[in-house]
């Protein structure tokens, strides 16, 4: 028993530290400073299982427990079989750790005194996020809480807390102030305790203000005014008579606050809203964005193109039309079209199936709640009532956000939405009307998915983790020192781990490739050719990277194999129609081999292509013009 019990009280730490880890320094979409988190949850889901069985004072639903079953074996399944490893494996830890989080928050954290720690832990977490928010506002807009890190979209003075983005900033902002304020209006809490959730929601929507995010405004607008529908029903059903003086009381407040935000950051919002119409950003980019994805063939449409292939269909199917100046998008801006474009109809529809069946239940909650519960003690607030109102207010809100973000890539965002859906799926209905649902063999199912993905999340962060971290390491390695041999003895540590990794082989062939200038050809030679084999690797482990056709298509050229060279350029056309790289690429080959006429045609060419523009291919063409020899 006190072996159990021991089990139990190390699966709650663990899956505690995980998720406070998780939502502390998972706040960007790759998987660097994630792998932590996934250690932690693999092991607590590990445990878990081998621990035996755990009570729970309610069931969750079985129907909703199938249903993210479901829709995680087929996200799962689809990510294995994606055309590039690296980018699927980035969405299938992302996907694990959810479930896990998802499952948590269903079984063994569904009761009061565990629910009220994930409460705390939101607390904390946002207390954080508001700290580092002001120290952003202060002026040091790119302040990381990792030492020797800074934010990369600092520059646009807009607090990020956390996160590297400001956009997700909001949707995190919006899904703790919805759930704070469910808590607040419907718990069973006490006074201290209502005044400090109002607080934070207030303290929420300053934040969400700051971060100058029209999505993020947008979905807390919506959420708000979800949750004033729910309390007036709520109320309606159990104090008809309170009804009007409740109303009033909710406008005047909201009112208030509107005006406040308006008044205060009436210049921010305003240079926000404004870029809408500008005529120098035309528009708003998303659309252009949505375009591509729209554009990205899809061979099947039911199965989609693949995890995260938006990071090539950015380049390859850009449209001409983009404003030249644009970056290329890595993800799509709208987590719903990229849900479709990445896993096809099935996958789109697996995931409205689950919100579906997840809201169902929780409406099922409050109706039960109002008929079985205020029955018997007359007392309309209760926990569970608050968290489930705010959790359905805030995934109304992330979701609604979703269609003009990426959010749902950022793993603290991800798994906040995995708690509040656990919550959903178990929202603390006792004594049922109808017997609940039993599946057959689904129960040992659960316990075996979980445990084959508690080890696998282990055995990532020891690999891939590990891999990442030297990689890391040898981004910050100095390449002129020593010809870059620190950097491609971190390279190499670092494919010891993930041999399957592109962009590893592609960065170690480019430490080569740019090292090589001013040695004698007897030295060159053997580092040329390691450089070509590392792009080969690459090419055959991602053979839809613009980047790694025009390095091999280099290296090919400066070791004499033109038609191989020629072969490589002609694939990254193929690859990026719209951009100047191979265009560029396709001049300076026939430049180096003195063809001018087409060297000729292939600058003027270039010169004409709409994306990736920063190229000088006129001063180029200059230098191929004093080059000419008839």
């Amino acid at each position: 028993m006190w072996l159990q019990k021991t089990v139990r009280a190390i699966v709650l730490l663990l899956s505690f530290l995980g998720l406070l880890s998780g939502l502390v320094l998972g706040t960007e979409t790759r998987l660097l400073f994630f792998w932590p988190t996934v250690a932690l949850l693999g092991a607590a889901a590990s445990l878990m299982v081998i621990g035996g069985r755990w009570p729970l004072r309610t069931a969750p639903s079985a129907t909703c427990l199938l249903s993210v079953f479901v829709m995680a074996a087929y996200l799962v399944g689809r990510a294995v079989l994606s055309p590039v490893e690296i980018y699927a494996r980035e969405d299938l830890f992302l996907i694990l750790g959810c479930l896990v989080c998802y499952l948590f928050s269903a079984t063994i954290l569904s009761d009061a005194r565990t629910r009220g720690v994930i409460l705390a832990i939101l607390i904390l977490v946002t207390l954080g996020n508001l700290a580092v928010g002001f120290v952003h506002f202060s002026g040091k807009w790119n302040f990381h809480i990792v030492p020797s890190y800074m934010r990369t979209f600092g520059e646009g003075q807009r607090i990020g807390g956390f996160f590297n983005n400001s956009n997700h900033l909001a949707a995190f902002l919006s899904m703790g102030a919805l759930f704070f304020l469910g808590t607040a209006l419907m718990g069973r809490i006490n006074a201290a305790g209502r005044i400090l959730l109002l607080f934070l929601f207030v303290s929420n929507v300053i934040g969400i203000a700051l971060t100058i995010s029209r999505g993020g405004l947008a979905a807390i607008a919506i959420g708000v005014a979800i949750t004033a529908l729910v309390v007036s029903i709520l109320v309606l059903k159990a104090y008809p008579h309170a009804l009007w003086r409740m109303l009033l009381g909710a406008a005047v407040l909201i009112g208030f606050g509107t005006m406040v935000v308006i008044g205060v950051f009436s210049e921010q919002l305003m240079k926000r809203t404004s870029a809408l119409g500008s005529e120098s950003t035309l528009s708003d980019p998303r659309q252009f964005i949505w375009k591509a994805a729209l554009a990205q063939p899809v061979e099947s449409p039911l199965t989609g193109t693949g995890s995260r292939m938006f990071y090539e269909g950015c380049i390859q199917y850009r449209t001409a039309d983009t404003p030249s100046h644009m970056k290329d998008a890595q993800f799509v801006h709208n987590d719903w079209l990229q849900l479709f474009t990445d896993y096809g109809w099935i996958g789109l529809g697996l995931g409205l199936m689950v919100l579906a069946l997840h809201f169902k239940q929780g409406i099922h909650f409050l109706k039960w709640h109002l008929s079985e519960r205020f029955s018997r003690n007359a007392l309309l607030t209760s926990r569970n009532l608050g968290y489930v109102l705010g959790s359905m207010t805030a995934l109304v809100a992330v979701l609604s956000h979703a269609l003009v973000d990426f959010h749902l890539h950022v793993p603290a965002v991800a798994l906040t939405a995995s708690l509040f859906l656990g919550i959903l799926a178990n929202p603390g209905i006792s004594e049922p009307a109808s017997a609940p649902l039993v599946i057959p063999g689904f129960k040992p199912l659960l316990k075996v998915a979980l445990l084959a993905s508690g080890i696998f999340m282990i055995y990532g962060s020891v690999t891939f983790g590990r891999s990442d971290y030297f990689n890391e390491l040898a981004t910050l390695q100095s390449v002129e020192e020593d010809h870059g041999d620190s950097r491609i003895a971190a390279l190499d540590r670092a494919l010891a781990f993930d041999s399957r990794n592109h962009r590893l082989w592609y960065a170690r062939g480019l430490t080569r490739l740019e090292n090589i200038g001013g040695l004698s050809v007897a030295t060159a030679s053997p580092l040329l050719a390691e450089a070509v084999s590392n792009f080969e690797t690459a090419q055959s482990l991602n053979p839809h990277n613009m980047f790694i056709a025009l390095a091999l298509a280099d290296a090919y050229d400066i070791t004499g194999r033109q038609q191989q060279a020629l072969n490589a350029i002609n694939h990254g056309i193929r690859l990026a129609p719209q951009s100047m790289g191979p265009r560029l690429s396709l001049a300076i080959h026939h430049h180096r081999h003195q063809r001018w006429e087409e060297a000729e045609k292939a600058y003027f060419w270039a010169m004409d292509a709409v994306a990736h523009t920063h190229m000088d291919a006129f001063e180029l063409y200059l230098e191929m013009l004093k080059d000419w020899q008839p």
